[in-house]
């Protein structure tokens, strides 16, 4: 009888030890297909590894755009929510899926901006995948990626986020009475409209220049210096996205115009086509 019990209990015992055994192998077989998965760079093959002629410092790409910026051409790899959020000025956030279908020019110097740590690899498979575009033009990939240039207080560009307290105290606003107190007294503004420009011909502030909002990095030389700045768009977010730009750009003593274009309007004030 004892030895029935004892052969029972056995059988019971590694039937159970089996099965959970084959719950945790199969568990963490999908574990590690999931981890493989998802570690897998965007090239979906084994990355380059950067060589040191393809770094280039900070110090370095700003002697190289010293004499001309518009022969150095900034591609940024990052994600584009963190392009968005802040970038270096005049670059051009360019996506993975579409690197294969740039035209690299001779006469132009290239430079990678990556996320710090991907230099190597994923940026190496970017630079290289140029190379066999044009093996003439010069290509580089920013050593210490975007952290470095502004660790080394390189000049970025933020989309202007009204929770940030850093992005609010780079907006000052003027109210349309004021503006149109200073104008009468014949004080010298260069007035920015930054609205679509079919919007900006059925009517604006007598005098205003347009420059929409999305052209602002590319013109912003345009803009006249040494002048007051004020600026409005098609919305308090534009308005205040344009202001905090503008700062991030050089122009510290740029206003927004508080109420917009629709305040200046709903007052009465001279409109003009």
């Amino acid at each position: 009888m004892f030895g029935f019990h004892f052969r029972k209990e056995s059988v019971v015992f590694f039937t159970g030890f089996a099965c959970i055994a084959i719950i945790i192998a199969f568990y963490g077989y999908k574990y590690l297909q999931k981890n493989r998965v998802t570690t897998m760079p965007l090239s979906q093959e084994t990355p380059s590894f950067a060589t040191d002629d393809m770094f280039i410092t900070y110090d370095a790409l700003i002697e190289k755009q010293r004499p001309d910026s518009s022969k150095v051409i900034l591609i940024d790899i990052r994600p584009n929510e963190l392009f968005a959020a802040e970038h270096i000025p005049q670059s051009t956030n360019v996506p993975f899926e579409i690197i294969d279908g740039l035209t690299i020019k001779d006469g132009f110097t290239f430079v990678i901006i990556t996320s710090s740590g991907d230099e190597q690899g994923f940026g190496a498979s970017v630079a290289q995948l140029l190379r066999t575009k044009n093996a003439n033009a010069p290509i580089f990939i920013l050593k210490g990626g975007f952290d470095a240039w502004k660790n080394a207080t390189g000049k970025t560009i933020s989309s202007g986020n009204p929770q940030l307290i850093t992005d609010q105290s780079k907006v000052n606003y003027i109210e349309s009475v004021e503006l149109k107190k200073q104008l009468d007294a014949k004080q010298t503004y260069a007035i920015i409209d930054m609205r679509p420009h079919d919007i900006y011909t059925q009517g604006h502030i007598p005098g205003a220049i347009n420059l929409p909002l999305d052209q602002l990095e590319k013109f912003y030389d345009k803009i006249p210096s040494g002048v007051k700045i004020i600026t409005y768009g098609n919305s308090e977010l534009e308005d205040f996205q344009t202001g905090v730009r503008l700062y991030d750009l050089g122009f510290f003593s740029n206003q927004v115009l508080k109420d917009g274009f629709a305040g200046w309007k709903s007052k009465g004030f001279e409109v003009q086509k």
